[in-house]
Order: structure tokens, then sequence, then C-alpha cells
């Protein structure tokens, strides 16, 4: 026969998983990163700065998934390439110069899945000049203390506009 104590314990291990709901799935954002030694971006960094860039873009995702997917969907990304845009001095306009502030693109694809079923797939460019020039359009300016400040933004926005509406209601 077993103590009271037993049972008290057995009880207070038993008792928090009796409460979750049986379908308490996690959702998950899968990051591959395909080639990645020869991304544009990152083709001439050092092996430590490429991983730590690498790393860094994972956990934005990863984390952008924990607030916004319904619990039970699982995001695939597959990230294609990284590349700066250079810009010209005049408008921000696209050219061939490498000075100055210089916006990431990515190309990725993905695929949004739910129980085994595919809810959303594309591949995209992701990118926006805005991010760098509203980052310096202030003379003096300090540049952010994360060098991928930048980059975190822009893939939150994407994140929000294009999986905002798998978020649960908070």
């Amino acid at each position: 026969m077993r103590s009271p104590a037993a049972i008290l314990i057995a009880l207070l291990i038993a008792l928090p998983a009796a409460a979750l709901p049986l379908n308490s799935a996690q959702a998950e954002v899968s990051v591959t990163f395909i080639n990645s030694y020869f991304y544009s971006d990152l083709a001439d960094k050092p092996e430590d700065k490429r991983e730590a860039t690498l790393t860094e873009i994972r956990n934005t995702l990863v984390n952008l998934g924990d607030r916004y997917l319904k619990p039970g969907q699982l995001l695939k990304i597959e990230v294609l390439d990284m590349e700066r845009i250079p810009l010209s001095p005049i408008a921000g306009e696209p050219h061939a110069s490498k000075s100055g502030p210089q916006p990431l693109r990515m190309e990725i694809q993905y695929a949004l899945q739910q129980n085994g079923r595919t809810l959303a797939h594309s591949r995209e460019s992701i990118s926006d000049i805005n991010y760098v020039t509203d980052a310096t359009a202030v003379p003096g300016q300090k540049a952010p203390k994360d060098a991928l400040a930048t980059v975190k933004d822009m893939l939150r926005d994407w994140f929000t506009e294009s999986f905002g509406a798998s978020a649960p209601s908070r």
C-alpha cells in the first residue's frame, strides 16, 4: 500500500499534465539555410561571423513563430540566398556602387502546414530599402548596437504580414 506522501507526490506530478489540453502541440518553425557558403552577403565573411548571422536569423524566425503561429502549425522555411542591394545616394535607388548602407534581400521558400496539410506555400524575395534609409535618415544618428536590427525588423514585418492571421487571439 502506498503512503499518503507518495500519493500526494504522484498527484502533484500528474495534475499539471492533466490540466493541459489534449491537443497542446506547440507551433514550430524549421529554418534551413541552403548552400549558405554561396550566399552573396556572407561569402566573404569568416566562418564564425557567418554562423552567428545565420543563428541570429534562425532564432528571430523561431521566436516569431512562437508568437504568431497557432499551436500545431509547422512553418518550414528554406533560405536560398542573402544579398545586399547597393543604393545610389539619390532617392535610395539601386545601383552598382557598394558605398553606404545596403539593405538585405533574402530569397526564401516556405510551407505552412497543420495536421499534415499544407495551408500556404510560396517562394519570395524579402527586402525593403526603407529599413536602411529610415535607420540612417538622421544625420549623426548612431547605427543600432544590434548589427542585424534592420534585418530583424524586416523579417518581423514580413512574418506578421504573411502569417499574422495565424496568430492565436489574445
